[in-house]
């Protein structure tokens, strides 16, 4: 018996050690994979500890969304004090469901809504809508006399895990279901950041899917006339 588990195990070592080598990346793939799980999940627990603890107001103007929205200084972008970023890098429909309540114990004004890009990495798009519609629900619950404008997903340069396709097809979606709420918004970036090809135009991004800086005062042309309503 001890002799069967002996070889069972040698086995079992052989074959790991020889997928190893075939393909040595695979083990450092799944460890910096969880680093950056990690890494993802103490900064999200810190942004919103940050949150937490910030004055809220009913004057404020919240921009809801994940590493898009994380990287501008909106305050500064529109010169608005009661602008108010509460972005979170990495975030996902599911992270901003996390720290709704929270986020909504004080009515603000506006709700600007971008997410939902890196949900793509994980679900199918109809996955995504069902998620979000459920998303629209509670703030509209949690928040029901705020102004709420959905950003449509931006347009990417295309890889594996994002796809101009399936993002079309959410915003299409997102579209027709905020034309029958009240008091929702859809906002369409598509149209003023995409190239002839329905690619995220090269001039408005440093990686295929960041905005720089050309982007996001492009996004401001699109996103100041909301903000007058």
């Amino acid at each position: 018996m001890k002799y069967h588990i002996l070889r069972i195990l040698i086995t079992a070592s052989v074959l790991l050690n020889i997928i190893l080598l075939i393909n040595p990346c695979l083990f450092l793939k799944c460890t910096t994979q969880n680093q950056r799980k990690a890494y993802n999940r103490q900064y999200y627990d810190g942004r919103k500890s940050l949150f937490e603890i910030l004055p809220k107001n009913y004057t404020d103007i919240l921009f809801l969304g994940n590493s898009i929205t994380d990287g501008v200084e909106l305050h500064e972008l529109f010169d608005n004090c009661n602008v108010k970023n509460r972005g979170i890098n990495a975030d996902t429909i599911e992270g901003i469901q996390e720290r709704l309540v929270e986020t909504l114990s004080v009515t603000p004004s506006k709700i600007f809504l971008l997410i939902g890009t890196n949900d793509l990495k994980y679900h199918s798009t109809s996955k995504i809508i069902i998620d979000y519609q459920k998303l629209l629900e509670k703030i509209k619950e949690l928040a029901p006399s705020s102004r709420l404008f959905i950003q449509s997903i931006l347009p990417v340069i295309d890889t594996e895990l994002r796809s101009n396709k399936d993002i079309n097809e959410i915003n299409t979606q997102l579209k027709n279901i905020c034309s029958n709420w009240d008091h929702i918004e859809f906002i369409d970036l598509t149209s003023a950041l995409k190239d002839s090809n329905g690619q995220l135009e090269s001039k408005y991004t440093y990686d295929g899917l960041h905005l720089n800086g050309t982007g996001y005062l492009k996004w401001k042309t699109v996103i100041e006339k909301y903000l007058k309503i």
